[in-house]
């Protein structure tokens, strides 16, 4: 599998992947995206895919707090579950590490 990481990926196929499961958070929901925006936060969305594919997702608020700035990701990222979430959480990792050093 040859994973890659897509920044601000479409709304509609974002909302859609989320759909395909049972009980998904609100918390990746792009409404919650939006209302951190209203707040004030730095948001990013992330898409893990091979291709075309899409095996996972993740949204991501950069908090800038007085104890430091961070990432949050809460009740994230959504994996598929035919997905080796190994490598997913591996190429997340990677990315928040960039993410953070930004």
């Amino acid at each position: 599998m040859n994973l890659s990481v897509i920044q601000n990926p479409p709304e509609a196929i974002w909302e859609s992947f989320l759909d395909t499961y049972p009980a998904p958070t609100f918390l990746q929901r792009l409404a919650w995206d939006r209302f951190n925006q209203a707040e004030g936060h730095q948001t990013i969305r992330l898409a893990v895919a091979d291709g075309s594919e899409w095996h996972a997702i993740a949204l991501v608020i950069l908090i800038k707090a007085k104890r430091g700035t961070y990432l949050l990701c809460a009740h994230g990222p959504i994996i598929r579950p035919e997905t080796d979430s190994a490598s997913v959480l591996q190429t997340l990792a990677a990315e928040f590490t960039r993410l953070g050093r930004e």
